[in-house]
């Protein structure tokens, strides 16, 4: 019954996006309800984190968690995910809750071992930490077509903050005209995180990135992905760029980053925003290419 409870109130704020708010701003409230919500919604939370821990230590078969458990976990932990990572980064304790997420990242795992279907394509022994346009699975898919969005789980990176730093020369219109364009890019922040997915990718999959994200570089940061990856880790990192009042967003870009937001749903979507750096930036309305024809085609443009 209470877990039943418990379930309920973390759906509903979840429904409604007020997770995040709960756990960050209920403490402190006189409502009465508001604080039994929130202990029953930090309850179902430290549920999960002791089944990962009797899980780690092997008190409970994996098999038998994954039969019984799987889908819940992994969905309770999409719902939760962003409220948990904001305060974690509130208390400044990164480590909060992390053996529920690597056991959420486990059962996604599991469900290609144990399923009946084959093992996707796209399972790869290596990754790429996306923050950007490829979180959204058919942006994504533009570059890797036989990628498998099941095979792509979410993740955070410690260390930096996301920024709208990166700046690229687009051109639009007819007659062509140019346009400054910011993109999302990586900055070095000790106490930040970023919350982000990791998609599996071949070294053939890493030359379509690679082409895509011209002017970016290709960074190792298997070091700073939590929970621990599987596989070596790499992300896409500028150095950043000075923006002023010629440099826009593009509309179209933020569109498809949202539209990326609603697939990994409310909770990822708070976390994303919360590690993100706001910008004054004002917005391009448009089509718009890139200056290099081979990003265009591995983009997808």
């Amino acid at each position: 019954m209470v877990f039943t409870e418990a379930r309920q109130i973390v759906d509903l704020y979840s429904r409604q996006g007020k997770l995040t708010d709960l756990f960050l701003d209920g403490e402190t409230s006189t409502d009465r309800t508001l604080l039994n919500d929130r202990v029953q919604a930090l309850m179902l939370a430290n549920l999960f984190q002791e089944l990962a821990c009797s899980l780690k230590t092997g008190l409970v078969d994996e098999r038998y968690t994954w039969d019984v458990f799987g889908h819940l976990i992994q969905l309770y932990w999409r719902n939760m995910e962003g409220a948990l990572m904001a305060l974690r980064n509130a208390r400044s304790r990164y480590s909060l809750w992390g053996d529920f997420q690597a056991m959420a990242n486990r059962m996604a795992v599991l469900d290609r071992k144990y399923s009946p279907r084959p093992t996707p394509v796209s399972v790869r022994s290596s990754y790429v930490f996306a923050y950007g346009s490829l979180i959204n699975p058919a942006s994504v898919r533009k570059s890797l077509p036989l990628l498998e969005s099941s095979a792509v789980r979410a993740a955070w990176l410690e260390g930096y903050q996301r920024s709208w730093s990166f700046v690229a020369t687009a051109s639009h219109g007819t007659p062509k005209t140019s346009v400054r364009l910011a993109f999302l890019n990586l900055e070095p922040n000790s106490s930040g995180y970023v919350t982000g997915v990791l998609v599996p990718v071949s070294p053939n999959d890493l030359g379509a990135l690679d082409r895509r994200e011209t002017g970016y570089n290709r960074v190792d940061i298997t070091a700073r992905i939590r929970p621990e990856s599987d596989g070596q880790v790499f992300t896409y990192i500028s150095e950043p760029c000075v923006t002023d009042h010629n440099v826009l967003v593009a509309a179209e870009y933020v569109e498809i980053i949202k539209a990326g937001l609603r697939y990994w749903g409310q909770g990822f979507a708070d976390s994303f925003w919360a590690s993100t750096r706001a910008n004054d930036l004002e917005v391009f309305v448009g089509n718009y290419r890139f200056e290099s024809e081979i990003q265009n085609r591995a983009a997808g443009r």
